[in-house]
């Protein structure tokens, strides 16, 4: 993964760069560095930067749950690929919450591309069901046919949508709102599938005022 920061003459800027140089030399006190930064916006990218080149997903723990804790596994689970443990990079995929599938993905694709991948289970996200669900936007349930395991499936996938944009004050306003005219497709459903219905009512009543 790579994070590009504008340069700029502000203090804070100047400590992000700092930590970002010692991650290529000393990624150790590149950790201690990155820690200290005061904007979550900086220090969970450069976190995740510097625990990529250490291979600790211990690193991540000084996250707070959430985005960039998951996103901060994902890039040790890339560091452990890169020196060529797939079975230890897989088990740190699923670790990474709502991003474990893109984690899997990412390696499965890797070992494909090295022809290590035959000694790789296949994944989840290889399912042709779960492919297929995970490509409609917006999210609908006629594709089941009534079976409970694929409709579960569909609300799954849609509800790990939802939870990588939940801190985002608009979506939160329009899902409040249930005005779907304001949701990106991927996060829209189809109102005439209860199970779909039923999900997202459950979640505005969890996440709604």
């Amino acid at each position: 993964m790579i994070w590009v920061w504008l340069a700029c003459a502000e203090p804070e800027a100047q400590r992000v760069a700092s930590a970002l140089q010692l991650a290529s030399t000393d990624p150790t006190a590149a950790l201690s560095a990155c820690a200290a930064l005061a904007n979550p916006s900086d220090r969970g990218p450069c976190l995740s930067l510097a625990a990529s080149r250490t291979r600790d997903p211990r690193t991540c723990e000084v996250l707070d749950a959430g985005f960039w804790r998951d996103e901060c596994r994902f890039a040790v689970a890339e560091g452990v690929l890169a020196e060529g443990d797939l079975e230890r990079a897989r088990a740190l995929c699923a670790e990474a919450g709502t991003l474990a599938e893109d984690c899997a993905r990412h390696v499965w694709k890797r070992a494909q591309a090295d022809g290590t991948a035959a000694a790789l289970p296949v994944p989840a996200h290889q399912d042709p069901l779960r492919e297929r669900l995970r490509g409609l936007q917006p999210m609908r349930t006629s594709a089941c046919d009534g079976d409970p395991a694929c409709e579960s499936l569909a609300v799954e996938i849609l509800l790990r949508r939802w939870d990588r944009d939940a801190s985002d004050p608009a979506l939160l306003a329009a899902l409040c709102a249930n005005d779907l005219a304001r949701v990106p497709p991927r996060l829209r459903w189809d109102p005439s599938s209860p199970a779909l219905v039923t999900a997202m009512e459950a979640l505005r009543a969890s996440a709604c005022p």
